[in-house]
């Protein structure tokens, strides 16, 4: 049998709010699973999905006339003049971004094979030092491991979970493109569907838009490529409501394309 793995209620500061360049919102699902792979690699037990639970965010920012503005950061470090606003000589150029602090919880699950590995201690040691969604982990409530999904849902007790909704990514004849229908779909109206509610587009994987090979300075000297994100639509669901889906990462070796999904839900 499988089970899961709980972390509870972890607090990220300055966290990534940007998943894709022209997209202002919580950290994607993609960056999730990079942090339940990251964990699975460092206590050496093969994880098999990411259940997410948000609790809580707030964005890094001020809101004028209803509309985010978000705080904007200065560049990584001086290294030449380069680094220097264009208009004014003595002033680092600044990095526009989205950053947010978020408090969210995690069910890894792990399959039967993996279940034996997990070792709380590992966990802790990972966490001391990990990041999510580039941010920072500040503290996070007990972590637990259990077989039974429903003592998972007893554990979180309120949240929001993250489902995919890529069945609302239907072009309409009006739609010139599937960006058409991410505004349609997300829009705001007054008489909207309520079925819509709490949508949001947000990145579910990435496509190489070049070769897969060695490159001067890339991380770790692995092969690398650059890369497109793939957007589609996701949806928050009470837990009470809608159960917690399962995100499972897929890899398309021939088409070198990458996605997250959630096919099934606990």
């Amino acid at each position: 049998m499988s089970g899961f793995l709980l972390i509870p209620r972890i607090e990220v500061h300055n966290a990534n709010a940007q998943p894709a360049f022209w997209i202002v919102g919580a950290p994607p699902p993609t960056a999730f699973h990079g942090f339940a792979y990251a964990l699975g690699l460092a206590i050496n037990a093969k994880q098999n999905g990411v259940c997410i639970i948000h609790h809580d965010i707030e964005f890094l920012g001020e809101v004028f006339y209803g509309q985010l503005h978000p705080h904007q950061f200065r560049a990584a470090g001086l290294i030449d003049k380069d680094d220097y606003s264009s208009r004014n000589a003595h002033v680092l150029s600044s990095q526009p971004t989205a950053r947010c602090n978020i408090i969210a919880s995690l069910a890894i699950c792990f399959n039967d094979e993996e279940v034996e590995k997990v070792s709380m201690n590992a966990v802790e040691r990972f966490l001391s030092g990990a990041r999510l969604a580039g941010g920072s982990i500040i503290e996070h409530e007990k972590i637990v491991f259990e077989t039974d999904p429903e003592k998972i849902k007893r554990h979180i007790h309120t949240g929001w979970a993250l489902h995919e909704r890529q069945d609302l990514m239907v072009r309409q004849p009006d739609d010139r493109d599937y960006l058409d229908v991410v505004l349609r779909v997300t829009r705001k109206e007054r008489e909207r569907n309520p079925d819509h509610d709490f949508v949001m587009p947000t990145t579910l994987g990435y496509r190489t838009i070049t070769p897969i090979e060695q490159r001067v300075n890339a991380r770790k000297g692995l092969p690398h490529a650059y890369a497109e994100p793939l957007v589609g639509l996701v949806q928050y669901k009470a837990v009470r409501d809608g159960g917690l889906p399962v995100w499972i990462a897929k890899h398309d070796a021939v088409t070198q394309i990458f996605v997250v999904t959630a096919p099934t839900a606990m």
